[in-house]
């Protein structure tokens, strides 16, 4: 018996020692990559976790990345060793999920928030830092590359030039998480996207995602920490490095350097947005040619002295006084300070709810600006082209139910917009956003007053920043679904079939199906099917009613995302500007008529802002303290 189980063992270590030998390599020059699998379904390689830089430690901690340096050719790496960045979650999470459900029961004046709270911070420290996933590590910057079959065995040859173009479209994925958390793998696999492409018209696509530095790791900032030696925005340089991997080696898999699509939701999207804005415009071609972002959120400038105390919150959570020591500080205990920090916010403690711990900020190199003001200003890389899209229900992951009543709602405003003068804040809460309940407007109660609020100001304006930009010729989309949730587009984007079970029921195959094509064409061609072109505000309503979907009015195309492109209320200067001025005056049901406003910016006839290249500084999102009576302000807590 004991010789049968050994013979059976060493032949099914046989078996697959010979599937692993048959499958293909490509040689990089720094490292030889095997593909760690067929995917036999949808008839592709996935060759898994390739470095793309030097793993980010010792005097790479808190520094940029580099490329990957010579490796022993000898040895051929098969990815099966998987790693994903350091990562947190913020502790609120699991009362925003709560909440979703009695918003979807129509339940909300019920939601037991002060005792879930309560519940919540009454765990000890050690009980909510979760236990780390054996897969963490800083070693973490790699890539997924998977094409099909068919494609790879007729791939160009290490001796065609890197720019050819005769290589398959390039879609490269960057996963969202709030810049705090989550993988290149977290929501899917691409399979329905590359069968999609397989089967409609025999082309296919090459698929690319990659892990980036999240949370302190890859986002902080701050006077002290740069004037040590620090770099503000590692993940975004990270990710950026992605995109020059992808322009030097994609040929090798069968792809074109010259038709790479970035596509990405939440804070992926977001981060397109500012990689279409990197530097401002100057610094030559981008290393892609399109971008996708959906759910892109709006951040702005984080105020220096905010960036500086993150700095020294993470210091004493790490237990070291200086940036030099953080580098020489042990994984184990910088998890822990990262799980701390982007778990109770990172200027926070117990009894406090924090938004976004650690953001891309303006660093005066990579982000010289807000994205929002650099786009308003032209400065921008202007040969992208551009689809974009946003879901119909954003802001209800992030409002809470204490914000339902009028008073509550100017609390809100003004804690999003901390800097805002007393003028500004009534023109906002009563005439871009009146209490008006009687249908006329988009929200029917201060709840949803304040779910639109926060949905505009935090998500949906940025994708109408990007509209205006590009003049207009760009394509957009909104997701319908019910319940429309952020975020709950990415199981469409990557449907896979056959199940349909989702968490709020069953998947619209239709539309997952339709969703995909029109990425994919997208790709393809720059055109993706079905949507139409923006133009004067219209974009198509990925709805349940069926095919052929229906264009509509852009619900952002209005003076309320306007003025908060336009406005520099988040720091109170001197100035005005006339916010009458609409660029689609026949779409906008925001109740903004006419009025002056505190701002650095003026209006001009085409409703285009001309503001000085010498603008303050603005406010960033806020956290916000629970206290009796007081409204909740989630900001965006948890971005998947």
């Amino acid at each position: 018996m004991h010789v049968l189980q050994t013979s059976i063992i060493n032949y099914a270590f046989f078996v697959a020692s010979a599937i692993s030998q048959s499958l293909p390599t490509v040689d990089l020059g720094y490292e030889v990559h095997r593909a760690i699998a067929l995917n036999a379904s949808g008839g592709y390689y996935n060759f898994s976790n390739i470095p793309y830089a030097e793993p980010p430690i010792g005097a790479l901690r808190f520094a940029k990345p580099i490329p990957p340096k010579q490796t022993d050719s000898s040895t051929i790496n098969n990815g099966s060793v998987e790693h994903i960045c350091p990562q947190g979650q913020p502790f609120i999470n699991a009362i925003n999920t709560k909440f979703l459900e009695y918003y979807i029961a129509d339940n909300t004046s019920t939601f037991p928030f002060a005792q879930l709270n309560d519940s919540l911070y009454a765990e000890s420290t050690a009980q909510l830092v979760p236990r780390q996933d054996p897969r963490v590590s800083e070693d973490c910057l790699l890539l997924d590359v998977m094409v099909p079959r068919q494609v790879f065995n007729n791939s160009t040859t290490p001796s065609v030039p890197q720019n050819s173009s005769a290589g398959l479209p390039v879609l490269v994925w960057i996963h969202g998480g709030g810049f705090g958390s989550n993988s290149k793998e977290e929501v899917g696999n691409p399979a329905g996207l590359i069968k999609d492409a397989l089967e409609a018209d025999g082309e296919g696509v090459v698929y690319v995602a990659m892990n980036y530095r999240l949370g302190a790791f890859g986002f902080l900032a701050g006077p002290t920490f740069e004037a040590s030696g620090g770099t503000a925005n590692n993940g975004l340089y990270d990710q950026r490095l992605a995109f020059d991997w992808v322009q030097k080696y994609i040929h090798l898999f069968g792809g074109d350097p010259n038709r790479v699509t970035i596509f990405g939701e939440s804070a992926g999207g977001s981060s397109i947005v500012f990689h279409i804005t990197a530097y401002g415009g100057t610094a030559g071609p981008s290393p892609f040619q399109q971008g996708l972002p959906m759910s892109p959120w709006f951040v702005s400038d984080i105020p220096a002295q905010q960036q500086e105390n993150a700095f020294n919150q993470f210091l004493a959570l790490a237990n070291v006084s200086t940036l030099e020591e953080l580098k020489k500080t042990p994984i184990g205990s910088l998890n822990t300070a990262n799980s701390l920090a982007v778990g109770f916010g990172a200027y926070n403690t117990p009894g406090h709810y924090g938004a976004f711990t650690y953001v891309p900020v303006v660093d005066g190199e990579y982000v010289p600006d807000a994205p929002g003001r650099l786009l308003l200003q032209g400065r921008f890389d202007k040969s992208i082209k551009v689809m974009n899209g946003h879901n119909a229900a954003e802001g209800v992951l992030f409002t809470l139910p204490t914000a339902n009543t009028s008073d509550a709602f100017t609390s809100l405003v003004q804690l999003w917009l901390p800097s805002a003068n007393a003028s500004t804040v009534s023109y906002i809460t009563t005439t871009l956003y009146p209490p008006i309940f009687d249908g006329s407007l988009p929200y029917t109660d201060n709840l949803s007053r304040s779910i639109l609020f926060v949905a505009e100001y935090a998500i949906t304006c940025a994708t109408n920043f990007l509209d205006r930009a590009f003049d207009n010729q760009t394509y957009g989309y909104q997701f319908s679904v019910p319940p429309a949730f952020h975020a709950n587009d990415n199981k469409y984007t990557f449907y896979n079939g056959p199940g349909t079970n989702d968490t709020y029921g069953t998947y619209n195959v239709t539309v997952a199906l339709a969703h995909q094509r029109q990425i994919v064409t997208f790709a393809e061609t720059g055109v993706p099917e079905g949507i139409p072109i923006y133009g004067n505000g219209t974009i198509l309503d990925l709805n349940n009613t069926g095919l052929p979907f229906q264009p509509i009015p852009d619900p952002n195309a209005n003076n309320r995302c306007l003025f908060f492109q336009q406005g520099d209320f988040l720091n109170s200067t001197t100035g005005t500007f006339n916010a009458s001025v609409s660029v689609y005056p026949s779409n906008d049901t925001s109740g903004a008529t006419n009025g002056t406003m505190m701002g650095s910016g003026e209006v001009g006839s085409a409703g285009q802002s001309k503001v000085s290249s010498e603008g303050v500084k603005r406010g960033g999102i806020r956290f916000v303290e629970i206290a009796a009576g007081a409204v909740v302000v989630l900001g965006a807590a948890w971005l998947l």
